[in-house]
């Protein structure tokens, strides 16, 4: 049976870690990086930390990095006091350009500084932030030694490259195989919106307004068109009544009549019609009298 022994190696990490130090830093600060997490999706997070006696604590990047900067920045104060604001330069559209002779070496290479303002006292600092960095790429060796051919040795190395201008010495490094959703922030830059725009154009209100409708006209309004579709209906059954009255035949005999004219009298009654309001007139009629 064949044994496989697992070796990690970062060692590809210090063929290029000399090569950083040539560019110029993403983020450069006087407190020394003491941690690296590498993503596989071209971010990184660096975390500084040490100890401060000044009332400020400056950061130097590219323009381009400040929002990233801005956006992830987390700040850890062990000692008990307090970090007051994290200030940045903003670039006005509006400004002309300087002559190339009265810019500074920083402002030709187009760093930015980010200051964090200090109360003064010694503070222990602990920060953190999250900047572009390539990703890193795994690479795997199977060594076989000839003296034991049963026994194999499969390497998995890291291949990091350090671009972020320093070199990574006594630096904790991690290599994590996930990607985390990581989006390019503009918090450097300043953003306002339009808002819609209120001219006073000169009016003058001569009274009060009065309204044009009271609420017992309103009322009155509602209830009117109610009222109309009663009378319609009322005035439907009328007609509808009347009809069955001429519909009837003559009676034939004088003991008929009598006998009929009660039932008609008693329909008359029940006829009636509604007015505004609500209101119901109702027409009572006689029996008629049977003839001697």
């Amino acid at each position: 049976m064949q044994r496989f022994r697992l070796l990690v190696c970062l060692g590809a990490l210090l063929g290029v870690g000399g090569i950083g130090c040539g560019r110029s830093a993403i983020v450069s600060s006087d407190l020394p990086v003491r941690r690296v997490v590498v993503y596989r999706n071209g971010v990184a997070y660096f975390e500084r930390a040490g100890h401060v006696d000044e009332s400020e604590v400056r950061f130097k990047m590219r323009e381009t990095e400040v929002g990233d900067f801005l956006a992830t920045l987390a700040v850890i104060e062990k000692g008990g006091s307090s970090v007051r604001a994290a200030a940045f330069p903003l670039k006005d559209e509006e400004d002309e350009p300087k002559p190339k002779s009265q810019m500074t070496p920083d402002e030709r290479r187009g760093i930015r500084s980010v200051v964090l303002s200090l109360d003064g006292r010694e503070h222990d600092l602990e920060i953190g932030y999250v900047a572009a960095s390539p990703v890193w790429r795994p690479s795997y060796r199977l060594v076989v030694d000839g003296k034991a051919p049963k026994e194999a040795t499969l390497q998995a190395w890291g291949i990091v490259q350090n671009l972020s201008g320093e070199d990574w010495r006594d630096v904790k490094l991690s290599l994590v195989a996930g990607a985390p959703l990581a989006f390019e922030a503009q918090l450097g830059a300043s953003s306002i919106p339009q808002r819609p725009i209120v001219t006073d154009e000169g009016e003058v209100i001569a009274a009060v307004p009065k309204g044009d409708t009271t609420l017992e006209e309103a009322n009155e309004q509602e209830r009117k068109p109610r009222d109309e579709k009663r009378l319609e209906a009322l005035k439907k059954e009328s007609a509808a009544l009347d009809a069955e009255e001429s519909d009837a035949p003559e009676p034939a005999a004088q003991a008929a009549t009598g006998a009929a004219a009660p039932a008609k009298a008693d329909r008359a009654r029940t006829r009636g019609s509604r007015g505004p309001g609500g209101r119901v007139t109702v027409a009572e009629t006689k029996p008629a009298s049977p003839p001697p």
